[in-house]
């Protein structure tokens, strides 16, 4: 009798510590998937300054670290103002593509750890 409940008592500890191990990886799992990066598009078109801007400084503030930021503009003055602003408040302009339609600013903010 002793060996049996010796040998249920070994079994129900191996079940504990295989839940202990996946609740473990599941929320490494999720720490991963919080951690991964993102790129998230902003639609400025057919706004003026300095509305693309305050928008591009709205959103900024939503995102996290490794994040990125596509900005889409018809107003051709963000081609100035928004790398301006970038620079000012320490972000980074990866690029800046126009056509004849559109421009569109791709941003790598600095966040401030809070």
């Amino acid at each position: 009798m002793k060996e049996w409940t010796s040998q249920m008592t070994k079994e129900a500890m191996g079940e504990e510590q295989a839940k202990e191990k996946a609740t473990s990886s599941e929320e490494s799992a999720v720490s991963e998937k919080s951690t991964a990066s993102c790129e998230y598009l902003l639609d400025v078109r057919k706004l003026l300054c300095p509305l693309p801007v305050i928008r591009v400084q709205e959103k900024i503030k939503s995102l996290s670290t490794g994040d990125t930021l596509v900005v889409l503009a018809t107003d051709p003055g963000v081609l100035h103002d928004i790398p301006a602003w970038c620079r000012i408040h320490g972000h980074k302009v990866l690029n800046t593509q126009q056509n004849t339609k559109e421009i569109q600013i791709k941003i790598a903010p600095f966040l401030h750890i809070k």
